[in-house]
């Protein structure tokens, strides 16, 4: 029985629509609690961030990108719904029999035609929230990794933001227009032009594998950047910086493995035998997939709060940190003196060791 409406046939719409309810207050959520951060706990100037990334009225443009993209995927999951009180989920033979004017369309082949039609353009805007999700990911890359060390690094960020662009554009105007997608790879009513299958294998595929170089780029950062800094104990990172990173990196992991799981779901002949009734599944994951990637990247800017309220959520101290070892303190009685004078807020007031001070200036 449908969400809505009882066609009086068998129906599994409820498997999609519950989820989709669901991740629509998630990315709700995660938004505000996005912006809310940017505005609260501002980020620090850097000499290296350009003036294009913003901020304006507090927010970058990663932000207004991902802003952009949490429209876009909330305009595609109320398309959902509404195929969802149509006939997705339904069996395509089963409503081409119903002719009841008191159904939607009056049930029949209206009803089907227009159900597909919403899932063509509910593909078409997933594929563009994928792709403004990725763009926001590395131009956020490029604005916080500014160091000199990291300068290859944004170069190849901007070449994975071309990428990502131009394929996701290139896909999306090659099923609009190489033929009628509706009528031809769902209805039959034309000889189908394109192969609809082999295209979304191929930008499954694509899609895992730049998730995949996402996630791996800022690891991949961190270790070059570890060697380049040498030995040198005092540029460690701290353990609550740390934690936050690797929960991060296992959320960007989860994305990977939802997004391999959805593109090997995909069937070999495709969903055109009867796609209302077999992609109800693969839809399902396709909206777990861009919901967990926006919730992801909203992680991102929660990191200064985090680590701000980290000594009552982790039991943070600076004393206590992996850099601030007891044998470190032990040799370099200056330095923990230097931190507890800056941990009490009087650095300014009193400090026997302003240069210290100083060097550490914004890492707590």
């Amino acid at each position: 029985m449908g969400l809505w409406i009882d066609y009086g046939i068998e129906d599994d719409s409820t498997k999609l629509a519950i989820p989709t309810w669901v991740w629509a207050g998630l990315l709700i959520v995660s938004l505000a609690m996005r912006v809310a951060a940017r505005l609260k706990f501002p980020q620090e100037k850097s000499p290296l961030r350009r003036t294009y990334f913003g901020p304006w009225y507090g927010l970058y443009l990663d932000d207004y990108v991902l802003i952009l993209a949490v429209l876009l995927a909330l305009i595609a999951m109320g398309l959902i719904l509404w195929a969802c009180e149509l006939g997705f989920g339904k069996r395509t033979a089963e409503l081409m029999l119903l002719n009841d004017p008191d159904l939607p369309y009056g049930g029949g082949p209206a009803v089907v035609e227009m159900t597909m039609l919403l899932f063509f353009w509910m593909q078409i805007l997933y594929n563009k929230v994928m792709m403004l999700t990725k763009v926001s990911v590395l131009l956020q890359f490029i604005r916080t990794f500014g160091s000199a060390v990291t300068k290859r690094f944004r170069y190849v960020c901007w070449l994975m933001i071309i990428i990502v662009v131009g394929f996701y554009t290139t896909s999306v105007f090659v099923v609009i227009f190489t033929c009628s997608p509706i009528k031809s790879a769902w209805i039959g009513q034309c000889n189908a032009q394109i192969n609809t299958t082999l295209i979304w294998i191929i930008r499954g595929w694509v899609n895992t594998g730049t998730d995949a170089i996402i996630v791996l780029m800022p690891v991949v950062n961190h270790i070059m950047s570890s060697r380049n800094a040498g030995r040198d104990r005092t540029k460690k990172t701290p353990l609550r910086e740390n934690i936050v990173k690797y929960v991060l990196i296992a959320a960007g992991i989860g994305v990977c493995a939802v997004a391999l799981t959805r593109t090997l779901m995909i069937p070999k002949d495709g969903f055109e035998k009867d796609p209302m009734w077999l992609a109800i599944d693969w839809c399902i994951l396709s909206v777990t997939e861009d919901s967990l990637c926006v919730v992801t990247v909203c992680l991102l800017s929660l990191k200064c709060a985090v680590l701000q309220l980290a000594p009552w959520i982790i039991g943070y101290s600076p004393l206590s940190s992996r850099r601030n070892s007891d044998e470190e303190i032990l040799e370099n009685p200056g330095r923990a003196s230097s931190l507890m004078w800056k941990c009490q807020g009087l650095c300014e007031e009193k400090d026997p060791y302003p240069q210290l001070a100083e060097d550490f200036d914004g890492k707590f």
